[in-house]
């Protein structure tokens, strides 16, 4: 898209003597032109859809998304594709957990080197070759926790047997669901 000199030099209008109103309404032609090739650029690749919510069914949704910390649309696009796949959206509090001990373990390698090296004066070529190995293993387990979300089946399974009484709630959930 144009600057305001080019979308003015395209019209002939570089040169011309325009009044404040006449130059203020060129910017917002101006504006609304580079917002249209804009959108049309973004667009591309996309599927635009309507959904329709009750009020209720939006504040569950709206409550959902500042949870995950995702905007409203992000979170429903999230949130459908998940349970097409059958997958937990990610990142749930065990994933964040484990991100945290993930960190926590890059924070004491840093400190392992600081200290060889403070002791020593000087870093080895094998405690460098053991330093990238311990350091590509925790990228790894980052990257793992960050991109798998957890299968919803496992999910389910694990707090039943974390908390056993929610077993009947569940099943009182079953019975009442009717047939889609």
């Amino acid at each position: 898209m144009n600057n305001f000199a080019q979308f003015l030099h395209e019209r002939g209008l570089e040169r011309a003597d325009l009044s404040a109103e006449e130059l203020a309404e060129l910017r917002r032609e101006h504006r609304r032109e580079y917002k249209r090739v804009w959108q049309r650029q973004a667009d591309q690749g996309v599927v635009r859809k309507q959904l329709t919510f009750t009020k209720e069914q939006y504040r569950i949704l709206q409550r959902a998304a500042k949870r995950h910390q995702q905007a409203d649309t992000r979170f429903a696009v999230n949130a459908i594709e998940a349970y097409l796949k059958g997958m937990y959206i990610v990142p749930d509090e065990e994933q964040v957990q484990e991100l945290k001990i993930g960190l926590k373990r890059i924070g004491v390698l840093i400190n392992q080197i600081a200290f060889v090296v403070n002791t020593r004066g000087q870093l080895y070529q094998g405690d460098l070759f053991t330093l990238q190995e311990r350091m590509a293993e925790l990228e790894s387990f980052l990257a793992r926790v960050l991109t798998c979300p957890h299968d919803l089946n496992d999910l389910i399974r694990r707090a039943l047997r974390e908390h056993p009484e929610y077993t009947e709630v569940l099943q009182n959930l079953i019975n009442n669901q009717k047939p889609l």
